[in-house]
């Protein structure tokens, strides 16, 4: 919904914002060839959403956790989607395509465990 819409909007400006900078930042997470800088930026934000996710999680802090991980889904496939865009134009290679769709699937899984907390009970994972 609009969430999606702002934060795909802020992906762009931030992409294109560190690409006008010339920013680089290595990678080890993804292989040898580093994605372009701005999605570079994003794709390691996402990490970080996906992590507080996870955190939250582990905490009980499901309403949040379920919040992060799907701000990292956005994010993630932000980055699948507009990586063979212009401006940047770039093709992932074949492993990251792979690893970024094996992410993708497992804050999918991570997120529909997480049930929006209710108050009148603590909220758990079903299941």
């Amino acid at each position: 919904g609009a969430e999606r819409k702002r934060l795909h909007g802020l992906c762009v400006r931030v992409a294109e914002a560190a690409e006008a900078l010339g920013y680089k930042q290595e990678s080890a997470d993804l292989s040898e060839e580093a994605l372009p800088d701005g999605l570079e930026l994003v794709y390691q934000y996402a990490l970080q959403r996906a992590r507080k996710g996870a955190v939250d999680e582990m905490l009980g802090n499901y309403k949040k956790g379920r919040k992060a991980y799907s701000q990292a889904e956005v994010l993630l496939q932000f980055v699948a989607s507009e990586a063979p865009q212009p401006p940047f134009q770039y093709v992932l290679p074949r492993a990251d395509q792979i690893r970024l769709q094996e992410y993708l699937a497992r804050l999918q899984a991570r997120h529909s465990v997480c049930v929006p907390e209710r108050a009148d009970a603590g909220a758990g994972p079903s299941g």
